[in-house]
């Protein structure tokens, strides 16, 4: 199957590119992910869309702050089985002769994933997780870096595929990326926004909420523990990431009390852990049973004042 770029899309894409490189200092390189003039010829490392792979790729390596990025992949993967999108991605790529190309993004991936896993930010991570959870560092440091180089492999992937794949996949292969790339961290693009009746449902809850009430209700749904329902938020939370499901961007839904706390990412992402876990439970997905989504509205409402 060959697709070639039309001149809208190269245009969309250049811009994309043109959004990441900005982002992304002299200094982040590796060999194979130079910056090159742009071309989207079929004869290229990544197939046609080599450009795109490699400036998203670029991306990963400059990230500041990796935290976001084990939240986000964590809560992805709750959702979605990684190894459910690696299959629906080799089929894609089975169907249009660029398996060879995935097999080479799968090399780039495992590259970059050592050279994150290598940084001294990353390690503090294992630590803290390690501590966090109860398990020792050289297993939480194995299981962190495969979760990784299993995240960073979907997502590349999916870019190389980006021409052929339908919406359901590429929203579920590419929507943790896309919200840690958003100015704010929070909001993955407008193909994954909710309803209309959602927003309506998180502007309420937020309407008057300041930064105590924040905080109280963070604790009171703070449950730590490895509990079945404890998963079923995350699941939740993970869900509106991979489906169109997510919030709109914060500052479109917290009230007047909230907005003052959006330049500061601790603040940000306890308002983003709320709105996404309101706005699973307002659209739940499949995997959830609609008994316990009725249970956990009901808690929600009881908690937190939520109202449906």
């Amino acid at each position: 199957m060959t697709i070639d770029v039309t001149d809208d899309w190269a245009v969309e894409l250049n811009l994309g590119i043109i959004a990441l490189e900005t982002r992304i200092p002299e200094s982040a390189t590796m060999c194979g992910l130079e910056r090159d003039e742009v071309d989207f010829s079929h004869d290229q490392r990544f197939g046609p869309l080599t450009p795109w792979v490699v400036a998203n790729a670029r991306a990963m390596l400059a990230l500041d702050e990796l935290d976001v990025l084990v939240v986000r992949l964590e809560q992805a993967a709750m959702a979605e089985n990684p190894q459910v999108n690696e299959a629906a991605l080799s089929i894609v790529a089975g169907m249009a002769d660029r398996d060879e190309a995935v097999a080479r993004v799968g090399r780039t991936a495992y590259r970059l994933t050592r050279r994150i896993t290598a940084r001294e930010d990353w390690k503090g991570i294992v630590r803290e997780r390690a501590d966090e959870i109860g398990r020792s560092r050289n297993w939480t440091r194995a299981y962190l870096g495969d979760r990784l180089e299993e995240f960073i492999g979907n997502t590349l992937v999916a870019c190389t595929l980006q021409d052929l794949m339908n919406d359901r996949l590429a929203m579920s292969a590419t929507g943790a990326w896309c919200s840690i790339l958003s100015p704010h961290e929070d909001f993955p693009g407008e193909k994954w926004r909710c309803s209309d009746s959602t927003t309506a449902i998180l502007r309420g809850f937020f309407a008057d909420l300041d930064e105590d009430g924040l905080v109280d209700r963070i604790m009171a749904i703070d449950d730590s523990r490895n509990t079945e329902e404890s998963k079923q938020c995350v699941k939740l939370i993970g869900s509106t990431l991979v489906r169109n499901a997510s919030p709109p961007p914060l500052a479109e839904i917290v009230g007047p009390g909230l907005r003052d706390l959006l330049p500061y990412r601790g603040a940000r992402s306890l308002m983003d852990q709320l709105a996404r876990l309101i706005a699973g439970l307002a659209q739940p997905p499949d995997s959830i049973e609609p008994a316990d989504v009725a249970r956990l509205r009901l808690e929600l409402t009881e908690t937190l004042g939520v109202q449906w």
